[in-house]
Protein backbone atom coordinates (compact mmCIF):
# COMPACT_ATOMS: atom_id res chain seq x y z
CA UNK A 1 0.00 0.00 0.00
CA UNK A 2 1.75 2.97 -1.32
CA UNK A 3 -0.23 5.12 0.24
CA UNK A 4 0.53 3.95 4.26
CA UNK A 5 4.23 4.62 3.72
CA UNK A 6 3.39 8.42 2.43
CA UNK A 7 0.60 8.62 5.20
CA UNK A 8 3.80 7.30 8.00
CA UNK A 9 6.40 9.80 6.54
CA UNK A 10 4.15 12.45 6.35
CA UNK A 11 3.51 11.31 10.35
CA UNK A 12 7.19 11.29 11.29
CA UNK A 13 6.88 8.08 12.34
CA UNK A 14 9.73 5.23 12.02
CA UNK A 15 8.52 1.16 10.82
CA UNK A 16 9.34 0.50 14.05
CA UNK A 17 6.71 3.01 15.92
CA UNK A 18 3.97 2.07 13.45
CA UNK A 19 4.40 -1.78 13.84
CA UNK A 20 4.27 -0.84 17.93
CA UNK A 21 1.25 1.35 17.17
CA UNK A 22 -0.80 -1.89 15.20
CA UNK A 23 1.10 -4.61 16.95
CA UNK A 24 2.58 -6.53 14.10
CA UNK A 25 6.21 -6.70 13.16
CA UNK A 26 8.10 -4.52 11.38
CA UNK A 27 8.77 -7.08 8.81
CA UNK A 28 4.62 -7.27 8.84
CA UNK A 29 4.81 -3.47 7.91
CA UNK A 30 7.21 -3.63 5.36
CA UNK A 31 5.17 -5.74 3.03
CA UNK A 32 2.07 -3.74 3.48
CA UNK A 33 4.34 -1.10 2.65
CA UNK A 34 5.69 -2.75 -0.68
CA UNK A 35 2.20 -4.04 -1.32
CA UNK A 36 3.42 -7.86 -1.13
CA UNK A 37 1.09 -8.26 2.04
CA UNK A 38 -2.24 -6.81 2.56
CA UNK A 39 -3.41 -6.34 6.02
CA UNK A 40 -7.37 -8.04 6.92
CA UNK A 41 -10.05 -5.88 7.74
CA UNK A 42 -9.50 -5.10 11.54
CA UNK A 43 -6.04 -3.91 10.42
CA UNK A 44 -6.95 -2.03 7.41
CA UNK A 45 -9.92 -0.27 9.69
CA UNK A 46 -7.25 0.56 12.35
CA UNK A 47 -4.43 1.50 10.05
CA UNK A 48 -7.07 3.86 9.04
CA UNK A 49 -8.22 5.13 12.19
CA UNK A 50 -4.88 5.72 13.26
CA UNK A 51 -3.88 8.20 10.43
CA UNK A 52 -8.05 9.97 10.22
CA UNK A 53 -8.54 8.08 6.97
CA UNK A 54 -10.86 6.06 5.37
CA UNK A 55 -10.03 2.35 3.88
CA UNK A 56 -10.97 3.35 0.34
CA UNK A 57 -8.58 6.10 0.62
CA UNK A 58 -5.70 3.57 1.98
CA UNK A 59 -6.35 1.01 -0.64
CA UNK A 60 -6.42 3.82 -3.59
CA UNK A 61 -10.10 4.28 -4.13
CA UNK A 62 -10.24 7.69 -3.06
CA UNK A 63 -8.01 10.45 -5.03
CA UNK A 64 -7.79 12.50 -1.67
CA UNK A 65 -8.32 12.31 1.78
CA UNK A 66 -10.95 14.50 3.39
CA UNK A 67 -9.94 18.78 3.20
CA UNK A 68 -7.23 19.11 6.52
CA UNK A 69 -9.48 21.12 9.53
CA UNK A 70 -7.41 23.37 11.76
CA UNK A 71 -7.53 21.71 15.13
CA UNK A 72 -6.96 22.92 18.78
CA UNK A 73 -4.27 21.39 20.61
CA UNK A 74 -4.82 21.40 24.51
CA UNK A 75 -2.39 20.40 27.02
CA UNK A 76 -2.12 17.57 28.75
CA UNK A 77 -3.82 14.49 29.33
CA UNK A 78 -2.21 11.79 31.63
CA UNK A 79 -1.28 8.42 30.07
CA UNK A 80 -0.45 7.41 33.48
CA UNK A 81 -2.03 8.63 36.56
CA UNK A 82 -5.27 10.57 36.18
CA UNK A 83 -4.36 14.35 35.07
CA UNK A 84 -6.00 17.50 34.03
CA UNK A 85 -7.18 17.21 30.69
CA UNK A 86 -8.33 20.83 29.11
CA UNK A 87 -6.40 23.98 29.41
CA UNK A 88 -6.71 27.05 26.85
CA UNK A 89 -5.24 25.88 23.75
CA UNK A 90 -1.53 25.15 23.20
CA UNK A 91 -1.98 26.02 19.48
CA UNK A 92 -3.37 24.63 16.33
CA UNK A 93 -2.66 21.26 14.12
CA UNK A 94 -4.10 20.57 10.75
CA UNK A 95 -5.39 17.00 10.25
CA UNK A 96 -7.45 15.71 8.11
CA UNK A 97 -11.06 15.25 9.31
CA UNK A 98 -14.39 14.79 7.74
CA UNK A 99 -16.90 18.00 8.09
CA UNK A 100 -19.57 17.49 10.17
CA UNK A 101 -17.43 15.84 13.45
CA UNK A 102 -15.46 17.85 15.98
CA UNK A 103 -12.06 17.05 17.09
CA UNK A 104 -9.57 18.23 19.17
CA UNK A 105 -5.71 17.13 20.24
CA UNK A 106 -4.64 16.48 23.36
CA UNK A 107 -0.61 16.38 24.39
CA UNK A 108 -0.12 13.04 26.17
CA UNK A 109 2.27 13.43 29.76
CA UNK A 110 3.56 9.61 30.89
CA UNK A 111 4.18 6.22 29.45
CA UNK A 112 1.14 3.92 30.32
CA UNK A 113 -0.10 3.36 26.55
CA UNK A 114 3.38 3.22 24.97
CA UNK A 115 2.63 -0.43 24.08
CA UNK A 116 0.12 1.37 21.76
CA UNK A 117 2.52 3.82 20.47
CA UNK A 118 1.78 6.91 22.33
CA UNK A 119 4.66 8.26 23.91
CA UNK A 120 5.47 10.75 26.56
CA UNK A 121 5.16 14.72 24.63
CA UNK A 122 2.84 13.36 22.01
CA UNK A 123 -0.01 14.70 20.69
CA UNK A 124 -3.13 13.19 19.73
CA UNK A 125 -6.27 13.73 17.88
CA UNK A 126 -9.51 12.67 19.16
CA UNK A 127 -13.13 12.51 18.40
CA UNK A 128 -15.52 14.44 20.56
CA UNK A 129 -17.88 11.89 21.44
CA UNK A 130 -18.70 10.60 24.55
CA UNK A 131 -19.75 6.87 23.82
CA UNK A 132 -16.86 4.08 22.89
CA UNK A 133 -16.19 0.53 21.70
CA UNK A 134 -14.55 -2.04 22.84
CA UNK A 135 -11.07 -1.02 22.30
CA UNK A 136 -11.15 1.83 21.52
CA UNK A 137 -8.60 4.41 23.12
CA UNK A 138 -10.51 7.21 25.08
CA UNK A 139 -9.84 10.39 26.51
CA UNK A 140 -11.69 9.53 29.50
CA UNK A 141 -12.79 12.10 32.50
CA UNK A 142 -12.71 9.50 36.08
CA UNK A 143 -13.29 11.81 39.10
CA UNK A 144 -15.47 14.50 37.59
CA UNK A 145 -12.04 16.97 36.42
CA UNK A 146 -9.28 14.88 35.96
CA UNK A 147 -8.46 12.69 32.50
CA UNK A 148 -6.92 10.02 31.48
CA UNK A 149 -5.48 8.36 28.10
CA UNK A 150 -6.65 4.38 28.01
CA UNK A 151 -8.16 1.67 26.05
CA UNK A 152 -12.08 1.52 26.81
CA UNK A 153 -13.73 -2.17 27.35
CA UNK A 154 -17.32 -2.78 28.76
CA UNK A 155 -18.26 -5.76 30.04
CA UNK A 156 -21.91 -5.75 31.46
CA UNK A 157 -22.18 -2.48 33.75
CA UNK A 158 -18.40 -2.40 34.71
CA UNK A 159 -15.97 -0.38 32.20
CA UNK A 160 -12.35 -1.27 32.64
CA UNK A 161 -10.01 1.58 31.46
CA UNK A 162 -6.77 -0.23 30.24
CA UNK A 163 -3.53 0.83 30.06
CA UNK A 164 -0.50 -0.29 27.22
CA UNK A 165 2.22 -0.75 29.92
CA UNK A 166 2.17 -3.28 32.56
CA UNK A 167 3.48 -1.56 35.12
CA UNK A 168 0.19 -0.07 35.47
CA UNK A 169 -2.81 -0.59 37.29
CA UNK A 170 -6.10 -0.60 35.32
CA UNK A 171 -8.69 1.89 36.29
CA UNK A 172 -12.27 0.34 37.08
CA UNK A 173 -15.91 2.20 36.88
CA UNK A 174 -19.03 1.25 36.84
CA UNK A 175 -21.87 2.48 34.37
CA UNK A 176 -23.27 4.70 37.52
CA UNK A 177 -19.96 6.87 37.07
CA UNK A 178 -20.79 7.80 34.02
CA UNK A 179 -24.91 8.24 34.44
CA UNK A 180 -23.80 10.94 37.57
CA UNK A 181 -21.06 12.24 35.77
CA UNK A 182 -18.56 11.44 38.05
CA UNK A 183 -16.73 10.01 34.57
CA UNK A 184 -17.35 11.17 31.56
CA UNK A 185 -15.60 9.63 28.04
CA UNK A 186 -14.68 13.13 26.27
CA UNK A 187 -13.44 11.34 22.90
CA UNK A 188 -11.61 8.50 21.32
CA UNK A 189 -8.39 8.61 19.35
CA UNK A 190 -8.24 8.79 15.88
CA UNK A 191 -4.89 9.33 15.11
CA UNK A 192 -1.04 9.18 16.93
CA UNK A 193 0.33 12.52 15.36
CA UNK A 194 3.38 13.78 16.53
CA UNK A 195 5.77 14.55 19.17
CA UNK A 196 5.84 18.68 20.71
CA UNK A 197 8.55 19.19 23.52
Amino acid sequence: MKRLRELRKQRGMTIKELAEALGVSEAAVSLYESGRRRPGHEQLCRIADLFAVSVDYLLERELLPVPQGRIPIYGAIRAGGPGLAFEEPQGYHLADVPPGEEYFCLKVKGDSMEGAGIRDGYVVLLRRQDFARDGQIVACMVDGENATLKRFQRVGRKVTLWPENSRYSPILLDLEDFDNGTARILGVVVEVSFRVE
